[in-house]
């Protein structure tokens, strides 16, 4: 997956060492003929068979050029040359100390004036860390400039030694042989587990305190640090857009983005409602809950004068109760939610629910009007070319509004258009199948829960007070646009029979490629049944069916005729993520 690369350059463990050649010579991401999907935020190359966002490089300043805000070191290792930018905070006008006369010179000094003048302010520029001739260890990331390639520095310095460069060259060389120039396909490296780390006490004054109850000693055991959940990758907000990036296609982008990201959230439906309350309150929360109380009480438990006291000694001696769920090894778990449950949570978009989120609403309009823009210029280039052929040349003022690219009536129904071609397209792709489970509600549409899935130009992941303000004062906008007697004159009202739709994702892809299988197996048990017992033919000799017939048997059904070989060899690993499918050998897959 592409968004899974791209992630996987962004942490630390994928700075990559190398050459400066190698920084000139790597090749761009493509998907689909474009380079580097600029638009998701996917920018990343390829070292070989390995992606790269970040490089460690080693060699030689051979220039430096200091400006306001930042200093560029041109760096040469032997191979090439590159400029690494590196960004300096802070940087601003110092005044420095007065030239002021006195009154009685100023009277007789006529430049006196001028002196004082023209040295009221001086810029402090920043100081280079390094000279010309000596070597650095720079690591950055890889950007474009100027037709060319620069990095731009996150951590630079001074080499140590001045054999540091010799043994980079020995590093980047190995490899190359033994990582780089692989014809395997390249695999994410599994994160460095962190071994668990146990917070420390205080030494105890007296003995007595080993009679501490049991509260604080499990509080004092050693805790395993849990993994951070990271939200879903976040495109920029779309009245961010602009002009030239306003088509059906990007359009079609934000529309499946929203499809696959929002269904991670509970979206609030009467199916939902109904059966949400009283079945989230345990598992994890629950524990979360009690291990903040046990904290609090080994704490208060450390912070009190050790006495000696027989009734906590005895209850040291007792048999402790476990306070937190023990951990099942087996394949049922109450925390894990199988792929059945979760289908059954999964509710599913009608254009009507789409049409009605307000971000989306507002990128139809705005495409819309573009489109239109750009017909009308191109229609106005024809019609220049064919007046400039002939003698009399007329010039028509240029349009100055949108009301007169295209009426506001005519507005809506595009609009309408635009979210049905969306929908066809992304069904034509496989991207979306058609969903026959609860729908969400029309009525029902929280802004504060969407807004995750844009970001600001302030930072990616994470929430900023700028990013959520600049998101609910557009959608407060998209609404007072779109609300009222204009809202109900342009969006229909939701129909009880109307198609919904759901995006394809490996874990619903799953669930039914697990039910083929099953099938699969059971035509097999019967077959051999009936061979036992001389009735049908010899069954083909080895178990397991492959992706290949797999796919064929889901194109039966007219939901799944478009989902591709490479869907289903995706389902098919998440499957085995989750130990319900293994496969014996031969590409062939069983339960």
């Amino acid at each position: 997956n592409v968004e899974e690369l791209w992630k996987w350059t962004l942490t630390a463990d994928a700075v990559a060492p190398c050459f400066v050649r190698d920084v000139m010579e790597m090749k761009e991401n493509l998907v689909a003929g474009i380079p580097s999907l600029m638009l998701l935020g996917v920018d990343f190359f390829w070292l070989g068979r390995v992606p790269c966002r970040s490089v460690l490089v080693v060699g030689l300043v051979v220039g430096i050029q200091v400006y306001e805000n930042k200093i560029v070191y041109t760096v040469d290792d032997g191979t090439a040359v590159v400029d690494c930018a590196q960004r300096i905070q802070g940087s601003k006008n110092v005044k420095p100390p007065s030239t002021t006369k006195t009154s009685a010179t100023r009277t007789t000094d006529p430049t006196a004036n001028t002196t004082t003048s023209t040295n009221t302010n001086t810029l402090t520029l920043p100081k280079p860390i390094t000279r010309i001739g000596l070597p650095v260890n720079v690591v950055g990331k890889i950007q474009h400039a100027f037709g060319s390639r620069q990095i731009v520095v996150n951590q630079i310095e001074v080499c140590k030694s001045a054999n540091d460069e010799l043994l980079h060259w020995r590093r980047v060389r190995e490899l190359h042989k033994t990582h780089y120039s692989l014809t395997e396909l390249f695999v994410i490296p599994p994160p460095a587990e962190v071994g668990p780390a146990t917070p420390k006490r205080a030494e105890p004054s007296t003995p007595s305190t080993r009679g501490a109850s049991p509260v604080s000693s499990i509080a004092s055991s050693p805790v395993k640090p849990r993994a951070t959940k990271q939200g879903p990758p976040r495109l920029r907000h779309p009245s961010r857009l602009r002009s030239q990036d306003l088509t059906d296609n990007t359009f079609r982008i934000y529309v499946k983005h929203y499809m696959l990201y929002a269904s991670d959230v509970p979206a609030p439906s009467a199916h939902m409602e109904r059966g949400s309350d009283g079945n989230d309150t345990s598992g994890h929360d629950l524990e979360s809950t009690t291990t903040t109380t046990t904290t609090r009480q080994g704490t208060a438990d450390q912070e009190r004068t050790p006495r000696p006291a027989k009734d906590r000694q005895s209850a040291v001696e007792r048999t402790p109760r476990p306070r937190i769920k023990p951990v099942n090894h087996g394949a049922s778990n109450s925390c894990d939610v199988s792929v059945s449950t979760r289908r059954g949570r999964q509710t599913g978009f009608t254009i009507s629910y789409l049409r009605r989120v307000p971000e989306l609403a507002d990128m139809a309009r705005r495409v819309v009007i573009a489109e239109a823009k750009r017909r009308m210029t191109e229609q106005r280039r024809n019609e220049k070319e064919g007046r400039s052929r002939s003698k009399g040349v007329s010039h028509r003022p240029p349009i100055t509004g949108t009301m007169e690219i295209i009426p506001k009536e005519k507005i809506p129904p595009k609009m309408k258009r635009l979210f049905r071609w969306v929908v066809v397209h992304l069904l034509n792709a496989g991207e979306i199948v058609v969903w026959d489970g609860p729908m969400r509600a029309c009525s029902r549409i929280n802004n504060e829960e969407i807004s995750g899935l844009w970001k600001s130009g302030s930072t990616s992941y994470g929430r900023s007070v700028g990013a959520d303000s600049t998101v609910f004062s557009t959608s407060n906008r998209i609404s007072q646009v779109l609300g009222g007697e204009e809202m109900e004159g342009e969006v229909s009202d939701c129909g009880p029979g109307e198609e919904g739709y759901l995006p394809v994702t490996p874990a619903l892809l799953g669930y039914y490629v697990e039910k083929v299988m099953e099938e699969s197996e059971l035509k097999a048990v019967n077959a051999r049944r009936k061979t036992e017992s001389g009735v049908g033919r010899t069954p083909r000799l080895g178990g397991g069916i492959t992706k290949e017939d797999i796919l064929s048997r889901l194109h039966r059904d007219d939901r799944w005729r478009f989902i591709g070989e490479w869907q289903v060899e995706e389902a098919l690993e998440y499957l085995r993520m989750k130990s319900r499918v293994w496969c014996p050998g031969q590409e062939r897959w069983e339960l």
